[in-house]
C-alpha cells in the first residue's frame, strides 16, 4: 500500500509528531504499532479519494513514502509490512522505532525534503 506525496508529507509529519510522543500515540516506542499506524493512516487517506486503479498506480509509483519504504526495505531486507525484520536486526521493538525515525531523517535530508 503507498499514498501519493501530499499523503507521504501528510504521513511524515504525523510520524514526526508520534517519534516527539511516543508514550501519547503508541503507549510505547513500537515499531509495530507505529506501522499499523502508517498502514491505517495510508489506508483511510487513500480511500478517501475516488480515484481510478490507473490513476493511484501512477502517482504513488515515486512518492515520496514509496522511494523511503523501498530504500528502507533495500537496506534491511524487509519483506513484511510490520517491520519484524528490522525488529529482528535491531533486537527489539524500542531500538527499531529509533533506527526507522534515524533513517527517515536521512532520507529526507539526503533528498533534501523539508517537512
Amino acid at each position: 500500500m503507498s499514498i501519493n506525496n501530499d499523503g507521504s508529507v501528510k504521513l511524515i509529519r504525523f510520524l514526526m509528531e508520534i517519534k516527539k510522543r511516543p508514550q501519547l500515540f503508541l503507549n510505547e516506542k513500537s515499531l509495530r504499532k507505529l506501522g499499523w499506524v502508517e498502514m491505517g493512516f495510508m489506508f483511510g487517506y487513500n480511500n478517501a479519494f475516488d480515484q481510478s486503479i490507473i490513476e493511484f498506480a501512477n502517482e504513488t509509483k515515486n512518492s515520496i513514502w514509496t522511494n523511503f519504504s523501498k530504500s528502507l526495505c533495500k537496506k534491511y531486507g524487509i519483506c513484511t509490512p510490520d517491520y519484524s525484520e528490522l525488529i529482528a536486526h535491531c533486537g527489539s521493538e524500542e531500538k527499531a522505532f529509533d533506527l526507522f525515525f534515524e533513517e527517515l531523517e536521512l532520507f529526507l535530508k539526503q533528498n533534501n525534503i523539508s517537512i
